[in-house]
């Protein structure tokens, strides 16, 4: 890759990272952990992990934390540094929208955990019995300030070092771009192909990724948005009015593998 192109990929995409954190309720006992292992006369073979509470605001939020991320992958690529994705310039105002929704659910979720907080651990002794440590359970400050939820969005450096940072990234970039829509135009295949249950889902999230491939295929590689112009025909369907034609289901079959069979993908 040369300099143009290196200072042409820096130019169309900004560095992002999305950082979350959470009270972790789950502990090593280590306690219960050397009496089991002494037990069975082994070293280390066995760790005692105690769920300190069932708080169904902290799951929900630990699920959020989940979702968001998959958001996030979504509208960005990858880079070969960890914690720093790829996203395309001028994405980042919807990548910033839908984190901005997910973090105001996030401090909501955190809220109602910390005001349960210290009912949680006066009932710990006796919900827990035996595995009860007390060690476990900090102040209620000190759990509050484990949450966090925060997106970044730096400028894409070109000069020096960087170019061969780029050059890997956007190598990255390109294999996961490729692997989307290989994967979307596969499930389409497979599906209308079987005699199994057809859902609108198998096209739309065919039409999801076709909508980015302008944006995500950073290094311009041709057979992926040549594959997803071929692809619009398909991603165009519904399952209400295929779903009984095998005729039809054969052709969206036919058609699906025929792109991914142009895309070296079969």
């Amino acid at each position: 890759m040369n300099t143009n192109q290196i200072a042409q990929i820096a130019a169309r995409v900004k560095l992002c990272a999305l950082n979350t954190g959470a009270w972790r309720a789950t502990r090593l006992h280590k306690n219960e952990t050397a009496l089991v292992n002494s037990n069975h006369h082994t070293v280390d073979a066995a760790k005692v992990h105690v769920r300190l509470t069932n708080s169904e605001a902290l799951a929900a939020l630990n699920k959020l934390h989940a979702e968001a991320y998959a958001a996030h992958k979504t509208l960005t690529l990858p880079s070969i540094q960890d914690g720093f994705r790829l996203i395309p310039a001028g994405r980042e105002l919807e990548h910033s929208a839908k984190m901005q929704s997910f973090a105001t659910r996030h401090n909501a979720l955190k809220d109602q955990f910390v005001a349960e907080y210290n009912a949680e651990k006066a009932t710990a002794p006796a919900r827990l019995n035996g595995l009860f440590d007390p060690a476990h359970w900090p102040d209620v400050a000190t759990v509050a300030a484990k949450f966090s939820f925060a997106t970044r969005y730096l400028p894409c450096p070109s000069d020096g070092a960087w170019g061969e940072w780029i050059t890997e990234s956007a190598r990255a970039a390109e294999d996961e771009l490729r692997e989307r829509l290989t994967e979307a135009l596969s499930r389409v295949a497979s599906r209308c192909a079987s005699d199994g249950k057809l859902y609108d889902t198998v096209f739309t999230n065919l039409a999801e990724v076709i909508e980015l491939v302008p944006d995500l295929n950073i290094t311009d590689a041709p057979e992926l948005q040549a594959a997803a112009n071929c692809a619009k025909e398909i991603a165009a369907l519904s399952a209400d009015t295929i779903r009984d034609s095998k005729v039809a289901r054969k052709e969206a079959a036919a058609k699906a593998a025929s792109i991914l069979a142009a895309m070296g993908a079969q």
